[in-house]
């Protein structure tokens, strides 16, 4: 019966999903994939998959799944996060290591997983659904490359609950969905690292942009609470492999690169920095206030506000020091730092890591006193904000030019 069945079905799915993709009302989020939660000493997770990853019905991701996890996340560990989204609204579980792509897992301190509803819909043969999901488990475990990182899977809706598809409850696709979970939870009974939540209970109503933002906010909060003590755990136990490869030392010959295709080395002053700068400069209370880049051999200020040179010796370099080590970098009066002393440039600086769209760590944002201050002067997490806004735009331009 299946065989019979699941040409038929797959060829109204693949119909459904592009209609579903076209349909006025319900958008998809454009632009850069990532949402994001303030505080310090965030934490990052991939949201992977289809389905709610997709995030049908909201034009940003921060009105989607990834936004209302990192939200959630955040309220309860008090820590930022970062989620990184890779999502295709027509993905199989066998599909899944393309859609991944090279992507770099090691990154990450959690990923989610949301995959299976095109499976259902399609009656993939279980056997074979079975082989592809073990694939991609295996693939995750080994590429994140740490015992540490957690493996969250949401099971599969059952697709009569996703009111576009106008399918039958219960009948054979909801009870083909039912026999995918159970193997979600046989195999993954075998992977201690692994995790399963099965989908929150259904809203009821049509799936409109303030219903579908609800279903959003119930499925963040509730793979939320299974991973934020997870990552309270990583936390308490040195930050985990993760967050200890993302504050490690990067190439130099990658920051070289990554900068080389950005192309901002040596250009204009541009406004859309220019304005981020002189808002961190106004907020943060410093008399000067820059976005750096930092090669082999150069400090170079694409954006300055409150005066001061477009580029400095690398001895005097804070910035070098924010780039090398990922974290924020803060001197509280750099005469009495062995490391800088009276020819510093500045007596007091802040900076936070700014990295390309790829992740590589490129310059910094920073903030500067002529008089020292303390750590507790400067609002982290505002500087924080203001380096992932020139974030953004760094990956504004890389979408533009893909």
């Amino acid at each position: 019966m299946n065989r019979l069945v699941s040409p038929l079905v797959r060829g109204l799915i693949r119909q459904r999903n592009r209609w579903f993709d076209r349909r006025l009302g319900l958008p998809r989020p454009e632009g850069v994939a990532r949402a994001h939660a303030p505080g310090v000493g965030p934490d990052r997770v991939l949201l992977f998959g289809s389905g709610p990853a997709v995030g049908w019905g909201v034009r940003s991701h921060d009105l989607g799944l990834a936004g209302h996890l990192a939200r959630a996340v955040s309220q309860a560990t008090g820590r930022g996060v970062d989620v990184d989204v890779v999502a295709d609204p027509a993905m199989r579980t066998a599909d899944a290591r393309r859609v991944l792509g090279d992507r770099d897992l090691t990154r990450y301190d959690a990923v989610v997983v949301v995959t299976g509803i095109n499976d259902a819909l399609e009656m993939t043969d279980l056997t074979k659904w079975r082989r592809a999901f073990v694939d991609l488990l295996v693939h995750i475990e080994t590429e994140t490359g740490g015992a540490s990182s957690p493996v969250l899977v949401t099971g599969v809706q059952a697709p009569s609950e996703v009111t576009v598809f106008h399918i039958a409850g219960g009948g054979l696709v909801d009870r083909h969905a039912a026999e995918v979970n159970a193997i979600i939870h046989d195999v993954c009974s075998t992977h201690p690292r692994v995790h399963v939540l099965m989908p929150p209970s259904p809203l009821s109503g049509h799936d409109d942009r303030d219903q579908l933002i609800a279903k959003y906010a119930r499925w963040g909060e509730a793979q939320a609470e299974m991973l934020a003590p997870m990552l309270d755990a990583q936390m308490s136990a040195g930050g985990g492999v993760a967050r200890a490869r993302r504050h490690a030392p990067q190439a130099e010959v990658d920051r070289v690169e990554a900068i080389r295709a950005l192309g901002l080395l040596d250009t204009d002053p541009e406004e859309r920095f220019d304005d981020i700068v002189e808002r961190a400069r106004t907020l943060l209370g410093a008399s000067g206030a820059a976005f750096s880049l930092v090669t082999a051999d150069r400090h170079w200020n694409k954006a300055l506000a409150g005066g001061g040179d477009r580029e400095m010796p690398m001895a005097l370099s804070f910035c070098a020091h924010t780039v090398a080590g990922g974290q924020p970098f803060v001197v509280e009066d750099a005469w009495a730092d062995e490391r800088f002393g009276v020819e510093a440039p500045a007596r007091f600086y802040a900076g936070y890591p700014v990295e390309s769209p790829d992740g590589v760590r490129i310059g910094a944002l920073c903030v500067a006193d002529p008089e020292p201050r303390t750590v507790e002067s400067v609002d982290l997490v505002m500087l924080r904000e203001l380096a992932l806004s020139v974030q953004r735009e760094l990956a504004k331009q890389a979408v533009a030019r893909a």
